[in-house]
């Protein structure tokens, strides 16, 4: 006998806005209550994205804020591709500011909340 499967299919576009809210709280929070904030996110949400990918990848891939509102611009029309050259750019500029952003956490993003933010 097989496990019965659970349908999620309306549960996700709820646990997207869930997602979504709680990314604008704890911008909210890196401002109005940064000492908090800071180790809510540093010791309790990004540690929680690796357990989850080892549990289930589709439940970060369905739930991750960024990938969330990355389809948004789908389901509103915006199909348009870029160009080579843009998408060119783009990518160049995503290396450098990976490159300055993962030092950075070191020195700038661990204590101020503000920055992260």
């Amino acid at each position: 006998m097989s496990a019965p499967r659970v349908s999620t299919g309306r549960a996700w576009p709820w646990l997207q806005r869930l997602g979504l809210v709680a990314t604008g709280g704890l911008l909210l929070g890196l401002v109005i209550r940064p000492e908090l904030t800071l180790r809510l996110l540093w010791d309790v949400a990004i540690p929680l994205v690796p357990a989850s990918l080892l549990l289930s990848p589709l439940v970060w891939r369905n739930v991750c804020p960024l990938a969330t509102v990355n389809m948004a611009g789908n389901r509103f029309g915006a199909r348009r591709r870029a160009s080579p050259a843009w998408t060119t750019r783009a990518n160049v500029v995503g290396i450098v500011l990976f490159a300055a952003l993962v030092p950075a956490r070191r020195f700038l993003l661990n204590d101020d909340g503000a920055a992260l933010a």
